[in-house]
């Protein structure tokens, strides 16, 4: 196991092997139970931990990975709920030991945290209403998951795959049907004038950004031109970043009447003929066999990066506007029942943050 698969619930799609003769210590082997802590990784990853459900494989943990395993004297869930609270994990955070490039856990300090713990049946009954109500926030995180997979094979269904092109669409250009534009630079003793802006830290998994609620504000000396300001329906690419797997990611914004620039690190495209949507262009950067092709002429020393020159040389499969209007109305509809689902999402998130609180201070 590496730090990627140290996820909310323990990734196990994308593993390594290693030959069985090199573990020397039984101990080693990860069992049932266990939690997997991350214990080298920027900064705000170091602490960050994941449960161990019953393997059908044996497995270790990498270097860059610590076990946590509980004595007989503590439930193990509800070791894992106290060390994956909010307060332990900054707490554990604030112990890194800085590096060049990363923080490593510091495993003494943090083994001397003092937990909470009342007797054994008492902490098994904490356990099981954290689990839950933490059970029903992964059946929504589900759900979601399940509708944005639903959007991929809908768009595969009506489009086919974009790379190889078995329904035999026309290719075009994306210059030939609008514009690109690099996103604003400025420094941070800039004042003056204030405006909201999107940047890669915005982008998470969304497809589409709406209004200002969640965007930050910057500050300027003085006001942008107005092609720094987005419209309804522009797409936002994310040009470079440290992390390889936000490269490209792509979504469409609404500011509607709202001042709304954008990073330097990102890239406007602008429609600007009736042949192309929005929703189609967004999802075809989605698509996994898209984004490869995508990324395969991006350039960088230390981080892959696209450009305009990149973006303008892809072959953009043409289906017919019938067809990706179509396929909007369908997003649209999934993306009203996603809303639904967050919303429930950010109730059940808030409940069993309570509830975590509650627990450890011996309130629940």
């Amino acid at each position: 196991m590496r730090t990627k698969n140290v996820q909310k619930v323990l990734d196990q799609s994308d593993l390594i092997a290693i030959p069985s003769s090199v573990v020397k210590n039984k101990n080693k082997y990860l069992k049932s139970e266990d939690i997997l802590v991350s214990s080298a990784n920027s900064w705000n990853l170091v602490g960050k931990c994941c449960w161990v459900p019953e393997l059908e494989y044996d497995a270790v943990a990498g270097g860059f990975i610590s076990i946590l395993r509980g004595k007989d004297s503590v439930d193990s869930r509800f070791l894992y709920h106290w060390f994956n609270s909010p307060r332990t994990q900054t707490t554990v955070r604030s112990f890194g030991n800085q590096t060049t490039n990363i923080s490593n856990l510091d495993h003494k300090r943090t083994l001397k945290l003092e937990i909470p713990l009342p007797p054994l049946a008492e902490q098994k009954r904490i356990s099981a209403i954290l689990d839950a109500a933490d059970a029903l926030r992964q059946q929504r995180r589900k759900s979601i998951d399940l509708l944005d997979q639903l959007i991929q094979s809908t768009f595969l269904h009506l489009f086919g795959d974009p790379v190889t092109n078995p329904k035999g669409w026309e290719h075009c250009s994306l210059k030939e049907y609008g514009v690109f534009k690099n996103g604003l630079n400025f420094g941070k003793g800039e004042s003056g004038y204030n405006l909201y802006s999107i940047g890669v830290g915005d982008f998470k998994n969304h497809t589409n950004i709406s209004g200002v609620t969640a965007l930050s504000e910057i500050s300027l000396n003085k006001p942008p031109s107005d092609d720094y300001l987005l419209e309804n329906g522009d797409l936002l690419l994310v040009r470079s970043n440290g992390n390889k797997a936000l490269v490209g990611r792509c979504l469409s914004v609404t500011p509607d009447t709202h001042k709304v620039s954008y990073s330097g690190f990102c890239i406007r495209y602008r429609i600007e003929s009736h042949e192309l949507t929005s929703s189609y262009l967004v999802h075809l950067f989605r698509c996994k066999s898209f984004r490869e092709y995508m990324l395969s002429g991006g350039r960088g020393a230390n981080i892959q990066n696209i450009n305009q020159q990149i973006l303008n040389s892809l072959d953009i499969p043409l289906p017919p506007l019938a067809l990706q209007q179509e396929f909007a109305n369908t997003v649209e509809k999934i993306e009203a029942q996603k809303s639904r689902y967050r919303t429930q999402l950010a109730e059940l998130d808030t409940l069993f943050l309570s509830l975590q609180s509650r627990a450890f201070k011996g309130e629940l």
